[in-house]
């Protein structure tokens, strides 16, 4: 199964000025426990923001040329084949460009809706027309900061594979 997993504001952005302008220890937790132990896919500027590749997990960058890795990270250039021969779980986890390049392929969409306007500069794509609500926890607070998890399921099962 090929999953999308972010945080967005109202606006559906998800970082402002190359970073997340949000800190929720319990989303963090949310990532962690639904990516372990599958493959992680995400896009150049995703990979430089991480030292070390992320604990069992099987980690792939996407990029369009064929430039080195640190160790730990695999590298892919074709992330639409990937996709097509994938047979382990697969979680999309950004930036900006690799969600709206994946969306066509996901199956589910995990999103935490972090209240508010962050005036991000990156945003997630458009869903709403492929994809509806199946799950909502409660709104919850964390600092100053009001979320709540939504996972969302492709309503048109005619993905692109």
């Amino acid at each position: 199964m090929i999953r999308a997993i972010a945080a967005i504001d109202d606006k559906q952005g998800i970082a402002a000025g190359g970073s997340i302008p949000w800190n929720i220890p319990e989303d963090h937790r949310h990532f962690r426990s639904f990516t372990e132990h599958g493959v992680v896919v995400m896009g150049w500027a995703t990979y430089e923001e991480f030292a070390l590749p992320l604990p069992n997990r099987r980690n792939i960058v996407v990029s369009r040329t064929q430039q080195p890795v640190r160790e730990g990270w695999e590298l892919i250039t074709d992330v639409e084949a990937f996709l097509q021969l994938a047979t382990e779980d697969v979680w999309i986890i950004g930036g900006a460009q690799l969600y709206a390049s994946t969306l066509q392929f996901c199956d589910e969409l995990y999103l935490t809706q972090v209240v508010g306007d962050f005036n991000c500069d990156r945003f997630f794509p458009p869903f709403e027309a492929d994809f509806t609500l199946q799950d909502q926890s409660p709104m919850q607070t964390s600092g100053q900061y009001q979320y709540q998890f939504n996972v969302y399921q492709r309503a048109n099962k005619n993905r692109q594979v």
